[in-house]
């Protein structure tokens, strides 16, 4: 193995959406969502939606008197695809058709200046503009609308809501139609993050029920000239129960890894780390131990992570790292050995932090309350309890792997 091997080797980040559809990708943490969604918006045209936790209150909170909480959640997200979609054309019609606005496109541009949104804002102040509006009056003058849906007429809240967005998704496809932006490749509007704004709760249910709704809205509103495309954490998506849920499952891309193509990226990225061919071979006999407590090198690595990239990458740059501490060309399988014991110190604390955003079981003690460690000849596994803390049983410590599984349904009997 060349020298200089080890120093020059790094399986890339962790956090891949840094290194680096359409419809639904679902996926666990650290799967890869965010990744492609950052490939998607380096492709050009993109309209990206990251919630934050203060637009997420906003949303939490939302109704419409006379329709559900999903229903009228739907409505906001689809006020905000609305203006993203009309933003998109008033920019796209002077550079890239470069000609007179049309009547639909001066339309779009007029509504977005008489609602404040010709200009960039955060996503926290358009949801509260669109909660407004859709409470009280939109200005739709600019589509030959009276200002507002006038409140005399009858019918709900949430009725005169659904009116009023009606009449905005006509004038975009209008917009749209008179560009001929059909010939073009879709806008895609990218949503992810949504972690970052759901909680265990009926109303965090509905946001994300809500945004599913409109999300299939928009893909048919449009003639097309719109595309979704959702990123949703699986344990998230899995414990949603809605009448619709059937409707969903031809546009789900569920990402799942199994060990065969961990091996693959991890042979992948050290070739591009090295900048020269590797082989497997080489890769798991000569930069790594053949065998590490009798099991292949790959094997070994990739039996003790959640299959996924990012717990791969961790594990691989560990053993990596510990190399480069004593200055090594060659990863030995003390590096692997010690690289385990941190790895599963860190993977202890991470998925307990990721389990309870849908398991939040407040009668049982933390996770890192307890100290796991592998015995130097890997034989076995054991715990040791806090004080005040009752000893596990270590009969169901498995050799290999411990692993946990919990759904948001069985917290809640």
């Amino acid at each position: 193995m060349p020298e200089g091997t080890v120093g020059r080797l790094h399986f890339g980040r962790d956090d891949a959406e840094h290194d680096f559809a359409d419809g639904l990708v679902i996926g666990r943490k650290g799967t890869g969502k965010s990744a492609i969604c950052m490939r998607l918006t380096a492709n050009g045209d993109t309209g990206l939606i990251t919630p934050d936790e203060t637009a997420g209150d906003e949303l939490r909170r939302f109704e419409l008197q006379g329709l559900t909480g999903a229903t009228a959640k739907s409505l906001i997200w689809r006020y905000v695809f609305a203006v993203q979609a009309a933003r998109h054309l008033t920019t796209h019609a002077r550079t890239g058709h470069r000609r007179r606005l049309s009547k639909p496109v001066r339309a779009l541009r007029q509504f977005l200046k008489k609602s404040g949104e010709l200009a960039d804002v955060s996503f926290y102040d358009r949801i509260l503009r669109g909660g407004h509006g859709l409470q009280a009056s939109l200005s739709l003058e600019a589509f030959g609308v009276k200002a507002s849906v006038d409140h005399k007429s009858g019918g709900t809240e949430g009725a005169r809501a659904a009116k009023q967005l009606e009449v905005l998704e006509a004038g975009v496809a209008r917009g749209f139609q008179a560009l001929g932006c059909a010939s073009h490749a879709p806008l895609p509007i990218l949503v992810d993050q949504l972690e970052q704004v759901w909680s265990s709760d009926r109303e965090s249910d509905d946001l994300v029920i809500g945004l599913l709704l409109a999300s299939k809205r928009v893909n048919q509103a449009y003639g097309g000239a719109v595309r979704c495309v959702l990123f949703v954490r699986s344990d998230i998506y899995d414990a949603l129960q809605f009448d619709d849920a059937d409707k969903f499952h031809s546009d789900e891309l569920r990402l799942e890894w199994t060990p065969e193509k961990l091996e693959e990226v991890a042979l992948l990225r050290a070739r591009a780390s090295l900048g020269r061919p590797l082989s497997s071979w080489q890769l798991w006999s000569e930069v790594f131990p053949e065998w590490v407590n009798g099991e292949p090198a790959a094997q070994y690595l990739f039996s003790r992570t959640l299959p996924r990239p990012r717990d791969a990458i961790q594990f691989l740059n560990l053993c990596r790292d510990a190399a480069n501490a004593r200055n090594a060309d060659r990863i030995t399988k003390a590096d692997v050995r010690g690289a385990t014991l941190q790895f599963s110190q860190w993977k202890l604390l991470d998925l307990a932090k990721e389990y309870l955003v849908t398991v939040p079981f407040p009668s049982l003690p933390p996770m890192a309350s307890w100290r796991f460690f592998i015995a130097s000849d890997f034989s076995g596994c054991s715990a040791k309890p806090a004080s005040r803390t009752p000893a596990p049983d270590n009969s169901r410590c498995s050799r290999r792997k411990t692993s946990f599984t919990s759904t948001r349904a069985s917290a809640r009997r």
